[in-house]
């Protein structure tokens, strides 16, 4: 009996995590992110999007993200803000995402 609560609960968890996956992408079709803001937002806003089209380098799903920058905004940027907005810009059009200075 513990065995069978044990699995259902394994198999809501395995449930779960699929439909937040699937929901993640779906929250950003043909969406536009503005990170001109010169905050901790639009780091955060960055690296979001960059965990996103990851994700799509392995399931090529959802609709077209534009992420608007500033590149006064860039300079105050930690390293690895940068390092993945420069990779968005590089490689994001493959994944259907959009970069604007």
């Amino acid at each position: 009996m513990i065995i069978w609560i044990i699995l259902f609960f394994i198999g809501l968890i395995v449930a779960g995590n699929i439909y937040d996956a699937r929901r993640d992408d779906r929250t950003y079709t043909d969406t536009i992110v503005d990170a001109r803001a010169p905050e901790r937002a639009s780091s955060d806003k960055i690296l979001q999007v960059a965990d996103i089209a990851e994700g799509r380098m392995h399931r090529p799903t959802g609709g077209t993200i534009t992420v608007l920058t500033d590149p006064a905004v860039t300079r105050y940027m930690d390293s690895d803000t940068r390092r993945n907005l420069d990779w968005l810009r590089r490689d994001g059009k493959d994944l259907k995402i959009e970069v604007k200075l």
